[in-house]
């Protein structure tokens, strides 16, 4: 994930990730010239679509298990992988024989992959035309190459910080799941997202990550559905006196005349990204950059069943208990 945070720099969501620009630039600054050729010539959408392989590993699941695993897989089930073979949401677009002869070398099958995922830009459409290009053991080396140059140059630096964080995280999360159902937990630790159980889906797995902070990144890989989701404030810091983060976040959302509109539109009914960005005249992206913050706030919930979105009165009723609290906090 941190490898698919720092590809979507280009996108500008750099300005959306709470870690902030100065990570970006100092490892922009800091790679090498080999790792950074090597990453443009794979499509940011493969880090994130490969977050099932960390879930095939075998325990104790640390970054070498993962380049193990990695390196035993057969080198053409990965690229099946990397096109979303196994992705449920892939194959409800495009039939599974279709990505399976797209991977196989078919020129048609591979036009028609483009055109069912609306590869549209011009910079996705070439890294995935060059993994197309590459036989499976190439694919799966390059793929290696680039992980392995990632965790030495950049994420084992970053590994001793991280860890203690998503381990208080879980162990939060292990504990919560004790006292609520399992659709609550998902709705709390993913800040709104509301989960409607699917038939195919056996296993529900809640992966917290430092990094994509406020981002919920969620894929379905093989029988499994995977939500990456963003650590909760109370697992990054133990001071005691510095304002919650979700309160702060809750008041920097509220202090938008637009976002309130929003709210208010929400109040009465459901809407989705589109419909939202139609009724207030704006592009989806800067509605769905509207809509992070809201969700991330806790102000606004996610259905996944038909991805709209819907006020969450609970935080509204809770807002002036939780600003009573930190005012009335004895300072130590």
């Amino acid at each position: 994930m941190t490898l698919y945070a720092f590809c979507t720099v280009d996108d500008g969501h750099e300005f959306d990730y709470e870690i902030g620009r100065g990570w970006f630039d100092a490892i922009e600054a800091r790679i090498s010239p080999a790792l950074r050729a090597s990453i443009e010539h794979f499509d940011k959408h493969v880090w994130k679509d490969a977050v099932g392989l960390a879930y095939d590993c075998e325990p104790p699941r640390d970054v070498p298990a993962l380049l193990a695993r990695v390196e035993a897989l057969d080198a053409f089930d990965l690229r099946l992988t990397l096109l979303g073979y196994y992705s449920r949401e892939v194959r409800r677009k495009l039939p599974a024989n279709v990505i399976l002869r797209a991977a196989e070398g078919d020129a048609k099958a591979q036009k028609q992959f483009f055109k069912a995922l609306e590869f549209d830009k011009s910079a996705t459409q070439k890294n995935l035309r060059l993994l197309f290009a590459l036989d499976a053991e190439t694919m799966r080396e390059r793929m290696l190459e680039i992980m392995r140059l990632w965790y030495d140059e950049v994420y084992r630096e970053h590994e001793a910080q991280v860890l203690p964080i998503l381990l208080r995280d879980a162990e939060a999360s292990l504990a919560l799941k004790q006292t609520v159902s399992p659709a609550r937990l998902i709705e709390l630790v993913t800040n709104g997202l509301e989960y409607v159980p699917e038939s195919s889906v056996r296993e529900v797995l809640l992966l917290p990550s430092f990094i994509m902070r406020p981002y919920v990144s969620n894929e379905v890989y093989r029988n499994a559905h995977i939500f990456v989701y963003p650590v909760a404030d109370e697992s990054l810091t133990e001071d005691t006196n510095a304002p919650p983060a979700r309160l702060v976040r809750l008041y920097k959302a509220l202090a938008d005349e637009r976002r309130l509109r929003v709210l208010q539109k929400l109040a009465h009914q459901g809407l989705s990204l589109q419909e939202l960005a139609d009724e207030f005249g704006v592009s989806r992206s800067t509605m769905h950059h509207h809509m992070v913050i809201l969700r991330s706030s806790g102000l606004v919930g996610l259905r996944t069943s038909d991805h709209r979105y819907r006020l969450r009165e609970d935080t509204i009723a809770n807002a002036p208990e939780w600003l009573g609290a930190y005012l009335k906090r004895e300072t130590e």
